[in-house]
């Protein structure tokens, strides 16, 4: 087993991503930013054919909850948001992300779509973007 498989091995069985996760906040923009950089490594190693950080993940799935609920904490919310990035990017973590936005937030899951697009279906900025390119055009 080499040495990146091994490190990925411990923080699974050794219960780091917990940690990295709650303490978050305590760490500096640097170290979150290079701690986010080194999640979306670790989530992409295979052990023994099993991608182990996402298992670890599927078993303790009250860390997504936790990065959810951290968007409202603004020191933190851009790198939750990217740690959340790189775990749905596996169906397993992504569903359970979903259901969590779901069903705990539903006044936003239900207002996002008025919001952001019009009565065809059309995303809101791309048609003021439109109207901006023909006033442009139209040189006014």
């Amino acid at each position: 087993m080499d040495q990146v498989s091994q490190l990925t091995l411990e923080i699974c069985n050794e219960d780091v991503i917990s940690l990295f996760v709650h303490k978050l906040s305590i760490l500096g923009w640097e170290a979150r930013k290079n701690l986010v950089h080194s999640w979306s490594i670790l989530l992409k190693q295979k052990v023994d054919s099993v991608f182990c950080c996402v298992r670890y993940m599927e078993n303790h799935l009250e860390l997504l909850d936790f990065l959810v609920v951290c968007y409202d904490n603004k020191e933190i919310a851009l790198n939750c948001g990217n740690v959340l990035r790189e775990c749905i990017k596996f169906p397993t973590l992504a569903k359970n992300v979903s259901q969590d936005l779901l069903t705990k937030h539903p006044p936003a899951v239900s207002e996002f779509p008025t919001t952001h697009y019009n009565e065809q279906g059309i995303p809101i900025p791309v048609l003021s973007d439109l109207k901006y390119d023909e006033q442009r055009k139209q040189g006014g």
